[in-house]
């Protein structure tokens, strides 16, 4: 009798195990991330490498759709005090000129109240953040450049338009 029932409990375990797999159907497909993967880390400008390119641009001269002329927003937490590099800049009246703005990884602004420039980049959201910024200088003269959020750091320069 008790091996019976040892037979009987083993057989019950077999097919609970039979029926608790599924038994012959097909399993559902399991969901598969679709996601695209993280773009690569931007390369980070230095001042060296931005201060060459805005030598070589210069020299060039300004082609038909005008030059372009880095600027890196420097700030303590991206390597650097509170300036702009390059901090004095050059253009001929009637010149359009692309400005590339960076922020290290702060939020800058590059304002130039005389002329309506005002624009803001948050290099705090994503390091190394760029603004790109085209105008046409009309008007002769020399112009102050401020950060607002830093001129008291002594974050300034100034725009010659010859």
């Amino acid at each position: 009798m008790l091996r019976s029932l040892i037979s009987l409990v083993i057989l019950k375990g077999a097919i609970l195990a039979i029926v608790a797999c599924g038994g012959g159907e097909e399993p559902s497909p399991t969901a598969v991330s679709t996601s695209p993967s993280p773009p690569p880390a931007r390369p980070q400008a230095t001042a060296a490498i931005v201060a060459e390119d805005n030598e070589t641009k210069k020299s060039e001269g300004s082609a038909a759709s005008g030059r372009e002329i880095t600027i890196v927003n420097m700030d303590p937490g991206g390597g650097g005090g509170y300036t702009f590099e390059p901090a004095d800049l050059e253009v001929a009246v009637g010149e359009t000129v692309t400005l590339k703005l960076i922020a290290k990884t702060e939020l800058h602004s590059f304002t130039i109240d005389a002329l309506n420039i005002d624009h803001d980049i948050d290099g705090s959201q994503e390091r190394g953040k760029v603004e790109v910024v085209t105008h046409t200088f009309d008007t002769p003269g020399k112009y102050d450049i401020v950060c607002i959020y830093h001129e008291g750091s002594g974050m300034v320069g100034t725009l010659t338009v010859k």
